[in-house]
C-alpha cells in the first residue's frame, strides 16, 4: 500500500527531514502526527532545524509555526516528566517485589531528547509468584484492573494484565 503525500511528509519528518513541510501542509502534518502519537518527535526535529523550514516563507506563518513547535515541545516535556514521576512512584511501591521495567518512559529519557518520545503506559515484567504482591502494591497506589479485562483469563492466556488509575488531576495512568 502506497503512502499518501501527507503520510510521506510525516514519515520524512519523523526521520528528521522537515524540508517537505510547507505553509500549505503544516497544520495537516501536525494533525496527522498527533493522530499517530508522533507529534513530540516531529516537534523535536523541527526544533533542531532551528526554525529552518525551507518552504515556510511567510513571515507570520513562520513565527506561528515556531510558537506551535515550542508549545508542543513544552507540553511533551511536562508529560514526560509526569510519566517519569509515575514510574518512580510505581517502582517505589514495588520495592520489595522484583520487577523489570521495559519500553516506555524507562527508555524515553535514555535514548531520546527530552519530550521527543512519549508513551501511553508503563510496562513491567513480574514473575508469576510475585504477581500477588505486585498487584497489592499497585492497588495501594489506586490502580485497578481495567474494566474490560478478565484478570484470571488474562493471566492464564496472555500473561498480560492491564492496571489503570485516574489521579486527582484527572490524568489516567496505566501499567
Amino acid at each position: 500500500m502506497a503512502l499518501s503525500e501527507l503520510e510521506t511528509v510525516l514519515v520524512a519528518a519523523c526521520r528528521g527531514d522537515v524540508s517537505l513541510i510547507t505553509d500549505d501542509n503544516w497544520a495537516a502534518v501536525l494533525a496527522l502526527a498527533g493522530v499517530h502519537d508522533v507529534a513530540p518527535l516531529v516537534a523535536d526535529h523541527l526544533r533542531r532545524s532551528q526554525g529552518e523550514y525551507p518552504h515556510c516563507a511567510q513571515r507570520t506563518t513562520r513565527k506561528e509555526n515556531e510558537q506551535e513547535v515550542e508549545r508542543l515541545h513544552a507540553v511533551s516535556v511536562i508529560q514526560q516528566g509526569l510519566q517519569e514521576g509515575e514510574l518512580n512512584a510505581v517502582l517505589s511501591s514495588l520495592a520489595a517485589t522484583p520487577a523489570l521495567v521495559f519500553k516506555g518512559p524507562s527508555l524515553s529519557s535514555r535514548y531520546s531528547p527530552a519530550g521527543a518520545r512519549l508513551s501511553r503506559d508503563v510496562d513491567l515484567l513480574v514473575r508469576g509468584p510475585d504477581y500477588a504482591p505486585a498487584r497489592e502494591a499497585l492497588t495501594t497506589l489506586g490502580y485497578r484492573v481495567m474494566d474490560e479485562y478478565d484478570e484470571s483469563i488474562q493471566r492464564r492466556q496472555s500473561k498480560d494484565v492491564a492496571f489503570i488509575r485516574q489521579d486527582e488531576t484527572g490524568m489516567t495512568w496505566s501499567v
